[in-house]
């Protein structure tokens, strides 16, 4: 409920004309006790609301103390006493003044989430007490924001203090991007809950997920071909590093063998025919070694520094913990066969790879395209 402002903004209004109670209550046609006793906090009839109002040439709304300024001042005063006056250990002070003001403004969702950042620090048993107002704050927040910021830190708040199945209907709302991933707020729990063990493993599944991301982002440089075979360059690099010696990991072939081949396809678009057919080869020579690792296999994907005993699956669109345990993510796309793929790609004009057309009637460009046909039958003929 707002809180009024009536009886300061009386005494402002008349002193700022310099009367006296008796001179205000002449001109409005009251007694000087009723005066006085508005501005000992009573309230004066309604319908002398607009005269009081008018004859100060202010709005019902700022003789109230309601108006846009006024709310303004007031929640400024809340953020400093929160963040400035009161120190970091008073959590009970900082709580009840959370409450109060999220309940003068529910429609603040600023406030709303100092309100979650207070119990965040309380004990558990008061994370336990406030629980509810918590989830209906969160709530009020996902219904009323579009404001992403808004609702990746109510998502957050829910699955770190609320129960599993809130975890598992608040971590369902995480947007498909990195704001609010699902993974990463698993990863925040596990600190809440100082399992260790499980972090380490977590974190390796995760940064999986943020270098696949990577590597599968639409690029931006289509358009400029010496851009585009630079970018494409570019992504072969962090699959080289993840091993000893410049290595590819077993479970990086295919999509080390695709970015090849789309380094062949930029160079040739730019005019650098020799190099493109040197990736051309090196692509078909990969895809080959590919091809050779049986499909659901469990593959390493290189440093156990970076990825924490993290292997990828070949084909299933998952990835394997060091106990068996597997998880789905479709950015394991990057990780499926790729028996037809460069066959598929070399005979598709004018869908995505008319960068081959230049050189699609020459002889090596045919030779090669022999070869990946054969491969192409091969992994149709093991399925």
């Amino acid at each position: 409920m707002t809180e009024l402002k009536l009886a300061e903004n009386i005494i402002k209004q008349r002193k700022t004309r310099n009367m006296t109670q008796e001179e205000l209550a002449s001109t409005l046609g009251v007694t000087a006790q009723a005066v006085s006793n508005w501005e000992r906090g009573g309230y004066p009839d309604i319908t002398l609301l607009p005269a009081i109002a008018n004859y100060f040439e202010i709005t019902i709304d700022e003789l109230l103390g309601n108006d846009d300024i006024s709310r303004e001042e007031d929640i400024k005063k809340f953020f400093h006493l929160i963040r400035e006056e009161l120190p970091g250990d008073a959590i009970a002070e900082k709580l009840a003044l959370c409450k109060k003001y999220a309940e003068k403004y529910p429609k603040n969702y600023d406030i709303a989430l100092e309100l979650g950042a207070a119990i965040f620090f309380s004990d558990q048993e008061i994370r336990k007490e406030y629980l509810p107002l918590l989830r209906e704050q969160c709530e009020k927040i996902i219904a009323g924001s579009t404001e992403q910021s808004y609702r990746d830190s109510a998502i957050r708040l829910m699955c770190r203090l609320g129960n599993d199945e809130d975890f598992e209907k608040w971590s369902a709302m995480c947007p498909e991007d990195y704001t609010a991933c699902r993974r990463d707020i698993l990863e925040l729990c596990l600190v809440d809950q100082r399992n260790y063990d499980e972090l380490i493993l977590r974190k390796g599944a995760n940064m999986l997920e943020r270098v696949c991301y990577l590597m599968t982002s639409n690029p931006g440089n289509w358009n400029d071909p010496q851009k585009a075979a630079a970018e494409s360059a570019y992504l072969l690099e962090p699959m080289q590093s993840f091993g000893e010696n410049k290595e590819i990991p077993p479970a990086w072939l295919g999509w080390y063998g695709e970015n090849l081949l789309r380094l062949a396809y930029h160079l040739f678009r730019s005019g650098h025919d020799e190099e493109g057919y040197a990736n051309l080869d090196k692509a078909y020579e990969i895809f080959v070694e590919w091809g050779k690792i049986p499909n659901d296999t469990a593959l390493s994907l290189g440093h156990d520094w970076l990825f924490h005993g993290i292997k990828a699956v070949k084909n299933e669109w998952m990835y394997q913990f060091p106990d068996g345990k597997k998880e789905y993510s479709k950015r394991m796309t990057i990780f499926s066969d790729k028996a037809r793929f460069m066959y598929a790609a070399m005979t598709s004009p004018g869908r995505g790879w008319d960068g081959f057309d230049r050189v699609r009637e020459e002889t090596r460009f045919r030779q090669i395209l022999t070869k990946a046909k054969e491969l192409a039958d091969s992994g149709e003929n093991n399925e």
